[in-house]
């Protein structure tokens, strides 16, 4: 059994859930049933299960089924709140690898979530403001305005993430055509392949822009039904992610 799996039985044993299904989940992966055990999940995220040891479960269910993308999504989503577990940070490169996939580039803070980034933003700040304040050597003014750099770099790393950055998305379909204009009639510019991730420019009712760019993903129109959202600057522009998303 997995480490998240304990957490979620913990979570149900201490009366977390008032609802069976994330029990349910927990029985089908007992027994196997990597596909009954992602229904349930789905729904346990509904009724408020831990999201992320649930994410986590799905994507190890989803991996198993050979569903590769839809692991890679799951586990990316887990990483969100916990972006230095081992095991998700273990099982999201065995689901690239199985895609024959480089993982990304990671940048100075993405060891952190979002609110860890956030604090240690304002912790910085009030501690640069105080050293200004009250430093009078010159290297505790530098070190002092360092901290306020830092922080501001925090608070700009958070914003990208949560608020003006681009909607992120991974392809979940095996093959993904990247066309000129939102028509099933328009010239096919690319194909991306299932697991790739991708940055969002616009979206219309089953359309999505992409933004180019990304991992090598080029700008064009894909039907949206063949991503799985990612959490953070994402639900812009009124495009949620869903768990039944394929």
């Amino acid at each position: 059994m997995n480490l998240w799996l304990v957490v979620l039985c913990s979570w149900l044993a201490l009366g977390g859930s008032g609802e069976p299904s994330a029990a349910r989940a927990v029985q089908a992966v007992r027994a196997g049933d990597d596909e009954a055990a992602l229904v349930a999940f789905a729904a346990a995220l509904e009724e408020g299960a831990e999201a992320a040891a649930v994410r986590f479960n799905m994507g190890a269910c989803a991996y198993r089924l050979g569903r590769y993308g839809e692991a890679v999504w799951h586990l990316e989503l887990a990483r969100t709140s916990l972006p230095r577990a081992p095991q998700v940070i273990e099982q999201l490169d065995l689901a690239r690898r199985a895609l024959g996939i480089e993982p990304p580039r990671v940048g100075v803070f993405d060891a952190l979530s979002a609110d860890e980034l956030l604090w240690l933003a304002v912790v910085a700040q009030a501690l640069g403001v105080l050293g200004l304040v009250l430093a009078r050597a010159r290297g505790a003014r530098g070190l002092a305005i360092g901290l306020v750099v830092v922080a501001w770099l925090g608070f700009g790393a958070v914003g990208r993430r949560e608020w003006w950055g681009p909607t992120r998305a991974v392809v979940l379909a095996e093959r993904l055509e990247v066309r000129s204009a939102p028509a099933r009639g328009a010239p096919v510019q690319a194909v991306l392949r299932s697991g790739a991730m991708v940055a969002l420019h616009a979206t219309s009712d089953r359309w999505v822009l992409l933004a180019g760019g990304t991992e090598g993903a080029p700008a064009g129109w894909v039907h949206r039904r063949g991503l799985g959202l990612l959490d953070g600057a994402a639900g812009a522009r009124g495009w949620r992610q869903s768990p039944n998303v394929r």
